[in-house]
């Protein structure tokens, strides 16, 4: 991806060193950003007309021109100096970060300068779905740690879908979970990479949309609300995998289903939980859902005796390598197609 030129200006030194780091630890793109202290500098600035953004608090407008630069934002003092500027949005200087970090998200995002997949059949994620009918199976371990393996060389956002999940959730404060990106996506349909990068957060390679903290997203989501949304992201951002922690609480599970292109199914060695998942398969089958069961791909994983504790670090270890062989030789992703152009409906 294509680095974003952001052009920073501030006296203060030490604001703009910080503001600098903060910017490239949060934004959800590769930046370029360049910092000056003294307006004259940036008088002489070289490619304005490149420049995503120019930032700088709002006590420099009377020394510094904006002549060139498209999209500038404000850090407001409230001094009331005015500015013009072809797109000019105003943040209040000592207020969260999240608010900057949106505005400059925002007009980049508006700029076409940040290239998203777009909605060719040729650019459309693979959707890797987890979902099992047994418990405690390590299905939201095994999700991740697929998604820290896909991350080393491709974009993959893993979706938490389990309300009260011990799993990854913003506890920083940084990003938001499930329940505002459904609540984005209700208000504006036609910005889902924007509403991406607002709540996502990243753990390891990895980028996340965490757990709902409320259970009522799971259940009073209308079935309709859960296929779009994947169907979306899948088709208007420029993720290559998007892995997603299903749990039965889904209205219209069967049906949001079909939209996946991979089911991945943890089973354990129980004759209840063997029985339980082959009903579940049965009744797939009798409900006439097409080829939902020729996509499921099942599995077993012996007892192991020691996991990494850091989400992070799920992308090493026994149960990295387990699900590495599975991979590949039950192609989870579905990339793989025989000599006839058929993909393989093995799922044994």
């Amino acid at each position: 991806m294509k680095e974003i030129n952001l052009v920073i200006v501030d006296e203060d030194a030490e604001f703009l060193r910080r503001l600098d780091g903060c910017l490239r630890a949060r934004l959800g793109f590769p930046a370029s950003v360049c910092d000056y202290t003294e307006a004259a500098m940036l008088a002489s600035h070289p490619g304005k007309e490149e420049t995503a953004v120019l930032i700088l608090p709002e006590r420099m407008l009377d020394k510094v021109s904006l002549e060139g630069f498209p999209r500038v934002v404000i850090l407001d003092e409230g001094l009331g100096i005015r500015a013009e500027a072809p797109v000019i949005r105003r943040i209040g200087k000592y207020r969260p970060l999240g608010g900057l970090i949106d505005a400059v998200t925002e007009m980049v995002m508006e700029s076409g300068m940040l290239k998203t997949a777009g909605t060719g059949a040729g650019n459309r994620a693979r959707l890797i779905g987890f979902f099992t009918p047994v418990s405690r199976c390590l299905q939201t371990t095994a999700s991740l740690t697929l998604g820290q393996l896909l991350a080393s060389d491709r974009r993959v956002l893993w979706i938490g879908c389990e309300a009260f999940s011990g799993q990854p959730g913003p506890g920083t404060g940084e990003g938001s979970d499930l329940t505002e990106l459904l609540y984005y996506e209700e208000c504006e349909q036609d910005r889902t990479a924007l509403h991406i990068e607002r709540t996502r957060i990243r753990i390891g390679a990895l980028d996340v949309i965490a757990p709902p903290a409320l259970y009522t997203t799971v259940t009073d989501t209308e079935p309709e609300r859960w296929r779009e949304l994947f169907v979306r992201i899948a088709e208007k951002t420029d993720y290559d995998c998007i892995i997603a922690d299903l749990r039965a609480g889904i209205r219209g599970l069967t049906e949001l289903l079909g939209v996946f292109d991979r089911i991945v199914m943890i089973g354990r060695q129980d004759p209840v939980s063997a029985e339980r998942t082959r009903r579940l398969m049965l009744s797939w089958k009798r409900m006439g859902s097409g080829d939902l069961p020729g996509r499921v791909r099942q599995v077993e994983f012996p007892v192991f005796r020691r996991l990494p504790a850091d989400p992070s670090r799920y992308g090493e270890g026994e149960l990295a390598e387990c699900i590495r062989q599975y991979l590949h030789a039950q192609d989870w992703i579905g990339e793989e197609k025989d000599a006839a152009g058929k993909e393989p409906d093995d799922h044994a």
